[in-house]
């Protein structure tokens, strides 16, 4: 039964550590080929778009989620983003937008966003190993 244990906390390690691993690369992929602007938050949404197993689109229930206002090609783009909680900006405050020139598509760039994704799949991975290998 302890092998059993230990088996289920490596998966679920490797899992954590391919989560961050992957959330890491997407943003620096971001960072890396778009481009940043200011937004201004003009309203929240209480569900955000999200695409289905089979490239369908649904929608989720979870926010709110800031709806941010920016600037793209001389002209105002609205955005819901893909990050909620808790840590919102309040309505009219002015934020930081990370953008792709070609298509528009944006999210709004905070400290959070950034780096939470990252840091917690990467701390559970980390205890996850150990207790893996503590049998």
């Amino acid at each position: 039964m302890e092998t059993i244990g230990s088996i289920f906390a490596f998966a679920f390690a490797t899992a954590c550590a391919i989560l961050a691993l992957w959330h890491e690369w997407r943003w620096r992929t971001r960072i890396r080929s778009w481009e940043t602007a200011r937004g201004r938050v003009v309203g929240f949404a209480e569900g955000k778009p999200i695409k289905t197993l089979f490239g369908g689109e649904a929608s989720s229930d979870d926010g709110p989620y800031p709806e941010v206002e920016f600037a793209w090609k001389g002209s105002p783009h609205r955005f819901i983003s893909r990050y909620g909680g808790s840590g919102l900006p309040r309505m009219g405050t002015n934020v930081d937008v990370l953008y792709d020139p070609a298509t528009g598509n944006a999210e709004y760039l905070s400290f959070s966003n950034r780096w939470l994704g990252t840091a917690i799949p990467l701390t559970f991975s980390a205890i996850f190993f150990w207790v893996s290998f503590q049998s």
